[in-house]
């Protein structure tokens, strides 16, 4: 019995999952409606399942944002790595087919590129200088190709230095920098 409502408590938390999945997904679990419908999903399956007694009642959590928080801290001290962002999809993310590279090419063909298909290309720059650490200098270089009449490898700015605005969450998250983009965001530094 024991490996059967381990299935069907999984089975609710993915179902869960998909039913608040977007950008205010962690405001559901802190404002406690991600265990409300876990709860009714996972009531539901029992009561499909066996059949013999009325479901248990849905738990009212408090809406008190302390309790979820000191919740979502507990989640965050219990597994290593684990980290909040607002975009669940962030470390789903799927690249397109392969583009042909160029110095022309759209940010997101360049970080696909670079993070996806031909790692091997491109060099990432974790240093006090990258701008994804604060400085001005490009995060990501193509180790051939160049641009400015030959003169520079082509560069990418995890943090732009035009108006804020930063690389999509899922670059940061794919380079491990989940940390540092949260940071940034909260602090207003960049916009997503």
């Amino acid at each position: 019995m024991n490996k059967d409502m381990s299935i069907v408590s999984q089975t609710a938390g993915k179902l869960t999952a998909q039913v608040v999945q977007s950008d205010t997904a962690i405001a559901a679990v802190r404002n406690g409606v991600f265990a409300e419908i876990h709860e009714t999903i996972l009531c539901t399956l029992i009561d499909a399942a066996t059949d013999t007694s009325p479901s248990a009642p849905v738990v009212q959590l408090a809406p008190e944002a302390q309790q979820h928080d000191a919740a979502v801290q507990n989640v965050l001290n219990t597994f290593d790595g684990a980290t909040v962002t607002n975009d669940v999809g962030a470390t789903d993310y799927r690249p397109g087919p392969p583009v042909q590279i160029t110095e022309n090419s759209s940010i997101i063909e360049m970080l696909e590129d670079a993070l996806f298909h031909n790692p091997d290309n491109w060099k990432v720059w974790d240093s006090p200088k990258s701008s994804m650490n604060g400085g001005t200098s490009p995060d990501i270089t193509h180790e051939t190709l160049k641009q400015g009449g030959g003169k520079y490898k082509v560069g990418l700015f995890m943090v732009s230095k035009f108006a804020g605005q930063s690389a999509p969450e899922w670059a940061w998250a794919k380079l491990g920098k989940q940390p540092q983009y949260a940071a940034m965001l909260a602090e207003g530094k960049i916009t997503a």
